[in-house]
């Protein structure tokens, strides 16, 4: 149903397909874009015009995670035109991109490895003539310009993506000492309670009343000086607490960067290996 498509991670979307018949796994082709709709978006003279339409298929706001997502998939109809794609290969590619990107944005940990993991099997599964398993909608080139295009577009911007559509985390933190402001509590009652004491004008009920008074207008009076320093220490604290945690989310962010570098440096390796491999294979010819 489509309550059940909406609410669904990619990553469990991809399990109970596997729980599927081979011939139904993977196919995005006409999922998010049917034909009529490929025909009417490039009617669409203007920019304008275009970003209206996306606005309108997909039922996107104006705010600003809609507008990144009515950028995202402009420009991969945009890259779709640029490669003369049919509209069959469009609606794919155009859903390829849509699935990745909510695979992004299933979870607030780090997914980068599983996201592009399930990229790569999703072109895979239109690259390859291999029914029912997949099908070979593309070509060889045309599924490694894809995977360029994509890696030098969302996959650079990964971190940009998760900050953007990923909800806050905030930190409360709460403190509690104990004896602190309650022995001054106690202090300022005894005070009263001996001052009317002392005075000889009132009984006791009154001098009862006067301490609960004054129970009650001690924490509204001026910090007492080791109330100043219980307030020091406790700031102290949570400004050593912070100062680690912002130390730990640089180092985190350190090493997701490194993680990026690393594979789009071994994505560049291999592709020139195949390259030599085809070169050498042509010599021998």
């Amino acid at each position: 149903s489509r309550h059940f498509h909406r609410n669904t991670s990619p990553f469990r979307k991809f399990a109970l397909l596997k729980m599927k018949p081979e011939s139904e796994q993977r196919r995005l082709t006409w999922t998010d874009l049917r034909r009529r709709d490929i025909e009417l978006y490039e009617q669409a003279k203007t920019v304008d015009e275009k970003h209206r339409f996306l606005h309108t298929l997909f039922q996107l706001d104006h705010d600003r995670k809609s507008l990144i997502v009515r950028d995202l998939y402009f420009y991969t109809l945009q890259y779709s035109k640029e490669k003369n794609y049919s509209a069959e290969k469009t609606s794919t590619f155009f859903s390829i991109v849509k699935a990745v990107h909510q695979a992004c944005i299933s979870t607030h940990l780090d997914n980068m490895d599983r996201t592009f993991t399930y990229f790569k099997e999703l072109v895979l599964a239109h690259s390859v003539q291999r029914p029912p398993f997949s099908v070979g909608l593309f070509s060889p080139e045309e599924a490694r310009k894809m995977t360029n295009y994509v890696l030098e577009t969302y996959f650079r911007h990964f971190r940009m993506y998760k900050y953007a559509f990923t909800p806050c985390v905030m930190l409360d933190l709460s403190l509690e000492y104990e004896g602190g402001v309650e022995e001054e509590q106690e202090e300022v009652v005894d005070g009263a309670v001996n001052q009317d004491a002392q005075g000889g004008e009132t009984g006791a009920p009154e001098s009862a009343e006067v301490g609960e008074q004054a129970v009650q207008e001690a924490p509204q009076q001026d910090l007492t000086p080791a109330e100043k320093e219980l307030k020091g220490i406790i700031a102290a604290a949570f400004k050593e607490h912070l100062k680690e945690l912002k130390g730990s989310v640089d180092q985190q962010m350190k090493q997701f960067e490194e993680t990026v570098t690393k594979q789009l440096s071994s994505l560049s390796g291999s592709e020139a290996e195949s390259r030599a491999a085809k070169s050498s294979k042509g010599k021998r010819k």
